[in-house]
């Protein structure tokens, strides 16, 4: 899945058929793009990088390889980051942050890079750093779970789902400063234990991101009684249904052979349903199954056949 563009669900009816095209958080910084401090922080890190290592800088990016190899550092260098391969930031972003102290001691042995030396002794900048670092983790997990082949889109709204969960957990926990979900700040935290480091601020940040996955998603949302219909025909209350098939699903619940299938995974459990005795509920998984996720099965075609141009 790529783009420039976050996540958008959009729910549209074309020749009669349902289709549901479903971006998924593709750029994290379209979500915290708007918060204009961290989008700064963001500019700070990819010039520092870029100081270090952009252009034609190969002959002071292996003296800082060479630096880094000296002092046995975490990481033996940094990843540049580049806006179309969206995850390209997370891997920045937690290099620079577990290199932080030897890329200013780097550009103070260089003597370059005085304003960036400046930012990198600032602890509000650290701070934002730190949990800029942690929330584009974090979207990165939630990207990688919606890639991938044979997930239907059930699968992906669950990802949703309980992404959302985990944002409300992480509000609570940062407006009491407690960093367990964010181990950068948590690490920063200990280091300038005696600073004071506040991390409730932030809070309205993960607000704010709750508040652009609603918007994005709440087309998504009405899929819900469906969703719920595909994954638990057998549990699920007859007055949920839509009325043309609470007939038959009343004859599914109450047949005992169902019954004893009623724990196998959805796919399985549909391909056993008799289109002789449910026709009209036989179409409804089809109809769901139709649905495409995402467009990562098409974009990753697209990648093989470049490769091989």
């Amino acid at each position: 899945m790529v783009g420039h563009r976050s996540g958008l669900v959009g729910l549209r009816k074309e020749k009669g058929i349902h289709c549901l095209f479903f971006h998924c958080i593709i750029h994290q910084e379209a979500l915290c793009g708007k918060i204009i401090r961290l989008s700064e922080t963001m500019k700070t890190v990819v010039n520092t990088v870029n100081l270090i290592r952009g252009g034609k800088k190969a002959q002071r990016h292996r003296a800082f390889i060479a630096f880094l190899d000296n002092l046995e550092a975490e990481y033996g260098d940094i990843s540049l980051y580049c806006e179309v391969r969206w995850l390209s930031a997370g891997n920045c972003l937690q290099q620079f942050f577990g290199l932080r102290n030897e890329i200013l001691a780097f550009l103070r042995n260089e003597n370059i890079g005085h304003e960036y030396q400046e930012k990198l002794e600032e602890i509000q900048f650290l701070n934002n750093l730190a949990f800029l670092t942690d929330l584009t983790s974090h979207l990165n997990a939630l990207n990688l779970k919606l890639q991938g082949k044979k997930q239907n889109i059930s699968q992906l709204y669950g990802h949703i789902e309980g992404f959302r969960k985990k944002l409300d957990g992480m509000k609570m926990a940062l407006k009491a400063n407690n960093t367990a979900h964010f181990p950068s700040c948590q690490q920063l935290k200990e280091e300038e234990e005696e600073n004071d480091t506040k991390f409730s601020m932030f809070h309205e940040i993960i607000i704010y991101i709750k508040k652009e996955f609603q918007d994005r998603f709440q087309d998504f949302d009405s899929l819900k009684p469906k969703l719920a219909l595909f994954n638990n025909p057998m549990e699920i209350e007859v007055s949920e249904v839509p009325c043309d098939l609470q007939m038959e699903i009343c004859d599914l619940q109450a047949d005992p052979f169902y019954q004893t299938k009623k724990c196998d995974v959805p796919e399985t459990f549909w391909k056993l349903i008799s289109k002789e005795r449910f026709p009209k509920l036989l179409k409804f998984p089809l109809q769901m199954l139709w649905l495409f996720g995402s467009t990562y099965v098409c974009e990753s075609a697209f990648s093989a056949l470049k490769q091989i141009k």
